[in-house]
């Protein structure tokens, strides 16, 4: 790999970081003034118009079955999950929303591990969740002893 390539992935990455750590706490205060679905609805808006400007131009599909399978998909796995964030998010911490979401990555490498034949669980997996689990404990703890949990927006 070319040397400036991978400096150039590593600021993409580090910028993503940026980004994506205020996203829990702008959505709560962007929560004052729409509902969840609108405000997710004004996401994807913002983030369709940054990808035509990204990479302008339509992909063409194959046939139609994978058009469903990819609607599908988006249904389930992005407007799901961002709209049952939204709504954690007027019950709950953003602190508390920021930690779960993070993790879920990691329950879904072990689910896959569990139900998927291919997949393997490296060493690299079990020290990367630990120092990530350390991580939550160092932020969750704060200096602070009190707990704070709200089971509906944490479930």
């Amino acid at each position: 790999m070319h040397k400036n390539t991978k400096k150039r992935g590593h600021i993409l990455a580090l910028v993503t970081v940026l980004i994506w750590s205020n996203a829990s706490i702008s959505t709560k205060v962007l929560l004052s003034s729409f509902n969840p679905i609108e405000l997710f609805f004004y996401r994807m808006i913002i983030a369709y118009i940054a990808l035509l400007i990204i990479k302008p131009g339509f992909i063409k599909y194959k046939n139609i079955k994978e058009e469903l399978i990819f609607m599908a998909a988006g249904i389930t796995g992005i407007t799901l999950f961002f709209i049952a964030q939204n709504i954690a998010l007027i019950y709950t911490f953003a602190s508390n929303v920021g930690v779960l979401v993070t993790i879920s990555p990691f329950f879904t490498a072990v689910l896959s591990y569990f139900f998927l034949k291919d997949e393997e669980l490296h060493s690299n997996f079990f020290i990367g969740f630990a120092i990530s689990l350390i991580g939550i404990f160092l932020i969750g703890y704060n200096g602070n002893h009190v707990l704070k949990l709200n089971p509906i927006g944490d479930i």
